[in-house]
């Protein structure tokens, strides 16, 4: 799983991403909150993917399966929130 490291609580986080719009300096980035579940050496992990691969090994074709991280560069981190209120989330 890529390094995946499981927080033991979901933790809250305001992140820059890039929306619709485009000014002369690029991408105007957006501050959006996210739930955060784990992180691997360069992503906060948002959702798991379940996913998996066909490949020849011989005569046979074999699946592989596996669990895919999906998030948000850590680069984008603006600020952690507090996430007392959704304790239940």
């Amino acid at each position: 799983m890529y390094n995946f490291k499981k927080f033991e609580t979901a933790r809250f986080g305001i992140f820059n991403i890039t929306g619709d719009e485009y000014s002369s300096k690029g991408w105007v980035l957006k501050p959006t909150e996210f739930k955060i579940i784990g992180e691997t050496d360069d992503v906060f992990v948002t959702r798991l993917v379940n996913s998996g691969l066909k490949e020849w090994e011989g005569d046979y074709v074999v699946e592989r399966k596996y669990i895919l991280p999906i998030g948000i560069n850590k680069s984008r981190l603006v600020k952690w929130v507090s996430g007392q209120l959704s304790i239940f989330d």
